[in-house]
């Protein structure tokens, strides 16, 4: 199985408030439940919040090489996301 790798996510996940049916949603738009960060420097810390969720947004800073995964294994999916 593999484990979904999201580098960034906008706040549109929580104007979905009901998904439809079959959609999981990975990001709410208020904090990083369900998500976990892996960062080179400290694995599976994120001491200096690379990652962070600002007026609904995920901030990505940059200052360490990572990424976030999810909590939970998917399979067969199909990834949406918008960045700036």
């Amino acid at each position: 199985m593999f484990r979904s790798v999201l580098v960034a996510l906008v706040a549109c996940a929580a104007a979905l408030a009901d998904p439809p049916a079959g959609r999981v949603l990975l990001f709410n738009g208020k904090d990083l439940t369900g998500l976990k960060p892996w960062l080179k420097s400290s694995k599976t810390a994120d001491p200096r919040q690379v990652f962070r969720v600002t007026d609904g947004v995920l901030h990505v800073t940059g200052d360490d090489f990572g990424y976030l995964a999810t909590e939970k294994a998917y399979r067969d999916y199909r990834v949406s996301l918008e960045y700036k």
